[in-house]
C-alpha cells in the first residue's frame, strides 16, 4: 500500500476515537487508509469526517466485517486529482481461497451489473457460497443472433436467485503471439490528425486526448 515516507501521514494510535488507522498515504492518483474498528458507527463518524461519503445502506455490511476483525480500506482521488486520472485497483491477499468482496460492492452496484473474474491455476476453480449454474448453449437465439449472450445469463443468475456464477471457459491458456506493427516512419508524419489515423489503422488506440497532446 505504501507507507507515510512516500507521503502519507503516519498512523494514529491504536482506538483512536473508537478507529485504528493502520495506514494513510498517497497510492498512485489515490488517498488511501488502511482502518480497524470495534464500531461500525465509530467508522462511519471516521469516514464522515474525513469527507468520505458513505450511505446509509452500507453500515449493516460494514457491521457485518466488524464483527469479523477484518480491515477496511478507503480510497478516494486525492484532491488535486480529476476522474480521468483514475487508475485499476490492485489488492494483493495472503488468504488460501480467493474472495470476491460481493456485499460490499452491490451498495454501489446498478442492476444487473457483470462480475467477471479470471483464475489461473492449475485447477478448476468453483464458488464455495455460491451457486455455479450451467446456461443451454442449444437456446437456438444464441446461434441466430436474436438472444444477447450478456442478457441471456444474467436471466440464467436470476432464475438462481440471482447468487450464481457461470463458468464461460475453462482450460489450458491459450497461446498467443502479438505482432506489433512498426511506427518508426511516423516520425516524418507533421500532422497531428494525419499522425492519429494512421495510428489507429495499424490497431493502436488513439483518442481526442492523444490529439490535444
Amino acid at each position: 500500500y505504501g507507507s507515510a515516507a512516500d507521503g502519507g501521514a503516519p498512523a494514529a494510535d491504536a482506538g483512536a476515537g473508537g478507529v485504528d488507522v493502520r495506514l494513510r498515504a498517497n497510492v498512485g492518483p489515490y488517498d488511501v487508509a488502511v482502518l480497524a474498528s470495534g464500531s461500525a458507527e465509530a467508522l462511519r463518524v471516521w469516514l464522515a469526517d474525513n469527507d468520505y461519503l458513505i450511505p446509509d445502506v452500507a453500515l449493516a455490511e460494514i457491521d457485518h466485517y466488524v464483527e469479523l476483525n477484518h480491515f477496511f480500506v478507503a480510497l478516494r482521488l486525492q484532491k488535486d486529482r480529476n476522474s480521468g486520472e483514475i487508475q485499476p485497483i490492485v489488492l494483493t491477499s495472503s488468504n488460501d481461497e480467493p474472495c470476491i468482496p460481493l456485499r460490499l460492492t452491490r451498495i454501489a452496484a446498478t442492476p444487473d451489473m457483470p462480475v467477471t473474474a479470471y483464475f489461473l491455476g492449475d485447477r478448476r476453480v468453483r464458488p464455495i457460497n455460491y451457486m455455479l449454474v450451467q446456461p443451454d448453449y442449444d437456446e437456438a437465439g444464441l446461434w441466430t443472433g436474436t438472444t444477447d449472450y450478456a442478457s441471456y445469463v444474467g436471466g440464467v443468475v436470476d432464475d438462481a436467485g440471482g447468487h450464481a456464477f457461470v463458468t464461460d471457459y475453462a482450460g489450458d491458456t491459450p497461446s498467443i503471439s502479438i505482432e506489433v506493427s512498426p511506427i518508426d516512419d511516423l516520425r516524418e508524419v507533421t500532422d497531428p490528425s494525419e499522425f492519429l489515423r494512421i495510428l489507429q489503422g495499424r490497431g493502436f488506440n488513439g483518442d481526442s486526448q492523444l490529439l490535444a497532446i
